[in-house]
């Protein structure tokens, strides 16, 4: 196996993680012999600033003459500096040898039904290259939260907790107690534990749960912090003595609050018998590297609409700050020929399950007494049906009746109504798929619909139709398009206070920009910029009636290259979005010979992409509602 080949392996592998519990990571250590059992090891969590305090511990401890071992995450260029000896990123030849000598144990986990996520086995690989290289200490950063880590099946000689902030709130808590507590979870019985700098309400729940443990509790403060551009120097009470003006190669004030949780480990340690002199706690902290992070370069780009409080506040003093929009948003905003072609997968499977779940609506909702709950958790059943299939890529809008003038509306087991077999659902959804993230709105004839509301539902499918079929020159933006949208409802003094589309991250967030359609520019959102070929940007102009109903049709286009002449370079797009349009929602005979022909066209893609995977029932049903009108 080569380099290359392991890492492609480890990327194969399910790809998220956080979610099961310690189980299949016990399951795989289990078949590997548990060698991280034979280490001695620190333990570090937190929300800002572990990968720091991580990066000081291993290099004073270098310092002293131990050979150490360093996990942590994300790397920066490269896989192999996830798992470090002695500073050095593990080789390629021992990275492959190592990834083939633990893959059987993962097979056998798929095996007997146990998942192993990518970063259960990132942790694998580092926990027996450590047993394998015999460090003397490795040091163990925290993936995600604390509790459910797959690092938190380790018994270290010491535990540390960094800064708790705000963090992965879909997983850990919505409140700093709730994340908190979650950290928490990695303290062990008579494992001694360290605390950084935290806030009152953080602070509180810590010690609580260490009391609750009676653990030993160490906490640093730094003092007489001086801040220069490229380091800062403290002071701090270490152990029996006062160090003065320790140097900690790496920039902003929060470092010295880094720096004094990573001594607390080391003098937990050296409680433990270690042999760490003051000199290699000197040496080491004016010597820690760590690339990628807050570096001193003399210039700082701070997008400013994006970048938080603490971001700003630590560039150092006498830094020029240039207030710029971050140059990475359109990058991941324009798709590459890799994630354009995962993306037509990741809307395959979604049209699959979607084909699935409207064919329920209209066939079988009503009879079987759904709600607006009871509809959702039915599609989420059609869309996991995928293999790709991670989880929703936001949460699920059903909306029935009135409920759809609301544009945001989640329903809740208060506001829960059941669907009748009559009038309009609208279905806002989309998934997070391992090749790509959807985002799709569909509104549904449940039954005979009121006259006005056919009409609002055609005045939104030509709008609709109109940019998805749009030809544009190069250098055009989504506010020169809108009205497209806008146009059929603006004709009947009609309008929706949102905006026509936003650009959609790659299992990232669902909304993203800085693409986007809106005929006026918001100071809350940067969606102006040029639209590029590989911009996929969501095509949803609706129409809501207070206490009425709710109408939206929303498909994801991506931007291609069209024809070059003499008069430029012309762009259009291809729709991504495979789900029928409800027919029986629209007044057929309001659509001009064009309007048409795009639906027609549209729904012969739909069928000619999606009836292949589905059964013989379900393709008469597809072919039915897309027939042509």
């Amino acid at each position: 196996m080569t380099e290359k080949e392991a890492i492609e392996r480890i990327h194969s592998v399910y790809p998220t993680g956080c979610k099961n519990g310690l189980e299949n990571m016990r399951a795989l250590m289990g078949r590997l012999g548990n060698p991280q059992e034979k280490l001695t090891m620190v333990h570090v969590a937190g929300t800002n600033g572990k990968g720091s305090c991580c990066a000081m511990i291993e290099r004073v401890l270098r310092a002293a003459g131990y050979k150490t071992g360093l996990y942590t995450s994300p790397y920066i260029e490269v896989y192999n500096e996830r798992i470090r000896i002695n500073g050095e990123p593990i080789a390629g030849d021992k990275l492959a040898a190592l990834v083939e000598s633990v893959w059987p144990a993962v097979e056998a986990c798929e095996k007997d039904g146990v998942k192993i996520t990518e970063f259960e086995l990132g942790t694998a690989l580092a926990f027996c290259c450590f047993a394998k290289e015999k460090v003397n200490v490795a040091v163990i950063e925290v993936g995600l939260g604390g509790r459910l880590d797959p690092t938190n099946i380790i018994t270290p000689a010491v535990s540390v907790i960094t800064e708790v902030g705000m963090d992965h709130m879909q997983l850990l808590g919505d409140t700093i107690e709730q994340i908190a507590l979650e950290k928490a979870g990695i303290m062990k019985p008579g494992v001694p534990v360290v605390l950084g700098r935290q806030e009152k309400a953080a602070r509180g729940v810590l010690l609580a749960a260490a009391k609750g443990k009676e653990l030993p509790i160490l906490s640093l403060t730094a003092e007489n912090v001086r801040e220069e551009r490229t380091r800062i120097t403290f002071d701090v009470a270490f152990g029996g003595e006062r160090l003065k003006a320790l140097t900690v190669s790496l920039c902003g004030r929060h470092q010295a609050d880094n720096a004094c949780a990573a001594l607390g480990a080391l003098l937990a340690l050296k409680k433990k018998g270690f042999k760490i002199p003051t000199s290699a706690v000197r040496a080491g902290l004016a010597d820690v590297h760590w690339p990628g992070r807050l570096e001193y370069f003399g210039r700082v780009l701070l997008d400013g609409a994006t970048a938080n409080y603490r971001l700003t506040q630590s560039v150092p003093d006498g830094a020029e700050t240039l207030d710029r929009p971050s140059p990475i948003v359109p990058m991941k905003a324009v798709k590459n020929a890799v994630e354009q072609e995962n993306l037509r997968r990741a809307h395959l499977a979604d049209g699959i399950a979607l084909t699935r779940f409207l064919r329920w609506l209209k066939c079988d909702a009503v009879r079987e007494r759904a709600t607006e709950l009871s509809a959702a958790a039915k599609l989420e059943e059609y869309r996991r049906e995928s293999a790709d299939y991670l989880e929703p890529s936001f949460d699920p809008i059903l909306a029935y009746g009135p409920h759809g003038a609301i544009v945001h509306y989640e329903a809740t087991e208060e506001t829960d109504v059941p669907l009748e077999a009559h009038g309009l659902l609208l279905a806002d959804t989309g998934g997070h798929y391992r090749t790509g993230t959807t985002d799709v709105t569909r509104t549904v004839a449940l039954g005979p619909v009121a006259g006005e509301e056919k009409r609002a539902c055609t005045l939104v499918l030509r709008g609709h139709l109109a940019l998805a079929a749009a030809r544009f020159r190069a250098g055009v933006t989504g506010e020169n398009l809108d009205i497209l949208a806008r146009g059929p409802l603006w004709d009947e003094g009609l309008d929706y206070n949102h905006g026509t589309g936003h650009g959609v991250g790659h299992i990232l967030n669902v909304h993203e920009g800085p693409n986007g359609f809106r005929w006026r520019q918001s100071p809350e959102r940067s969606e102006g910029s040029v639209l590029e070929e590989g911009m996929i940007t969501t095509d949803e102009p609706g129409l809501y009636i207070e206490d009425a109903y709710g109408i939206r049709i929303e498909s994801e286009l991506l931007c291609r290259k069209g024809v070059k002449n003499e008069f430029g370079q012309f762009m259009y797009f291809q729709n991504l979005t495979c789900a029928p349009i409800d027919l029986d929602a629209i007044d057929v005979n309001a659509l001009t010979v064009t309007e048409r022909r795009w639906l027609n066209e549209y729904h012969a893609a739909v069928y000619e992409t999606v009836a292949p995977h589905l059964t013989e029932d379900e393709r008469v049903w597809l072919r039915d509602v897309t027939r042509a009108i």
